[in-house]
């Protein structure tokens, strides 16, 4: 069982939030803003169950994600499916582009929990977290995936994609997060169980190392500045409560330095949606638990001299790890976007916006989710298109004739 899975749980937080504006503190209720939220795909089993990956899209405006499960090899016990969301006119067509099953050995289960990556050759790269080679004890280590277009002609709209593996661990085991690659196309990513890979090209093929081990279990998956440099969060520790750290690279190998260990406190706890970049090189994240609203927090990271300076952004309201499973999304105006899993008026999950006031935050309630056709409990999260329009999934909720819970859905939400 994954430290996601661990958090679906049902629970209800009160609709509280508090800004501050101005010299001000004013308690304000967190309340929904006007938007239209429509379903645009309800998975059946057979293409896919429990969609937890953020979306990506592409230059035509297409989404791709994956499923935990599921898929036409193996319906509600499937090992998942790559997919995509093809835009049709006014519509979408759904596409499943792989379906993961026999031979084990090229990868099941694809987490993936910060979405797929386009890697530089334009081509998308992922991770499945079982699968590939016997070699971590008595469990198979994991993969990571290349998929692309067909090679050949194919007349139709449902053509599978061409998947390979690129590479097959021997000694990391369960990669969950997204991958990211450097200038010297390095490819770098994140284990469940707090290793940090880099899988470099050597001699026509690719060497493995562990680069880094933060202390706890890392799900998200990192992020690379101009300078080579890493960024990453670990959730529940030995004796911790979360942290950010950074991975440098040097001439003798990498140097893991920790900028923030969280304290339970009004701080939150427990971030496990990894990071973003702004502009300005200022990083954003959010905690899972804790603030002063018990349903976790957003933060920020400035560069301060030759360390970082932390600030409290804001407190959800909730109750424990009920708050933000994947990563914040900023649009170009500053804005923030993100999901709680167990987060709304309902705790079934809520999609929220951030808006900066001046100094100072505030966040609002875009949709509540509940249990039905709409979808319920976000572990993914928000992906924006060039009109400003939310893209999303939920883990459950949708087609309950073929999932006890409903197997997720695909949603959007328009200004």
């Amino acid at each position: 069982m994954t430290s996601r899975t661990r958090f679906q749980f049902r629970l209800r937080f009160t609709a509280i939030a508090f800004a501050i504006l101005s010299a001000l503190v004013i308690g304000a209720a967190q309340t929904a803003l006007a938007q239209t939220y429509s379903v645009i795909h309800t998975f059946s089993g057979s293409d896919g169950i429990d969609p937890t990956s953020t979306l990506v899209q592409d230059r035509a405006g297409n989404f791709y994600g994956t499923t935990e499960s599921g898929g036409s090899s193996g319906g509600s016990a499937g090992a998942g499916v790559l997919f995509q969301l093809k835009r049709a006119g006014s519509g979408w067509i759904f596409v499943p582009l792989h379906d993961f099953g026999q031979p084990v050995s090229y990868g099941t289960m694809p987490l993936n929990y910060g979405g797929l990556t386009f890697g530089p050759d334009g081509i998308l790269y992922g991770s499945a977290s079982y699968g590939g080679l016997l070699d971590c004890g008595q469990s198979y280590c994991g993969v990571v995936f290349r998929l692309q277009p067909p090679a050949t002609a194919c007349r139709s709209a449902l053509c599978p994609w061409d998947y390979s593996l690129m590479y097959q661990f021997t000694n990391v085991e369960y990669p969950e997060g997204n991958v990211v690659f450097d200038t010297a196309g390095n490819l770098y990513g994140t284990t469940e169980f707090g290793g940090v890979y880099e899988i470099s090209p050597s001699n026509g093929g690719w060497t493995e190392s562990l680069i880094g081990a933060a202390d706890g279990e890392i799900n998200g998956g990192m992020v690379i500045d101009g300078a080579g440099n890493l960024y990453g969060v670990w959730g529940e520790g030995y004796q911790t409560k979360g942290g950010v750290f950074e991975l440098s690279p040097t001439s003798s190998g990498w140097t893991e330095t920790v900028l923030y260990s969280f304290t339970g406190g009004s701080d939150g706890a427990l971030p496990v949606g990894g990071l973003i970049f702004d502009n300005a090189g200022n990083l954003y994240g959010s905690t899972s638990t804790g603030g002063i609203e018990g349903g976790g927090t957003l933060f920020e990271l400035l560069p301060s001299g030759s360390g970082w300076t932390f600030k409290l952004l804001w407190s959800l309201p909730g109750s424990a790890n009920s708050g933000p499973q994947s990563a914040l999304t900023m649009d170009s105006q500053g804005d923030l976007y993100g999901t709680t899993v167990h987060g709304g008026a309902h705790g079934g999950g809520s999609v929220f916006k951030g808006t900066r006031i001046g100094n100072n935050w505030v966040v609002n309630d875009l949709y509540d989710f509940q249990q039905g056709s709409n979808g319920v409990f976000p572990v993914a999260g928000v992906t924006l298109d060039s009109q400003g329009n939310l893209y999303g999934t939920t883990s459950s909720g949708g087609n309950t004739d073929a999932c006890y819970d409903g197997c997720g859905v695909i949603w959007e939400i328009t200004p």
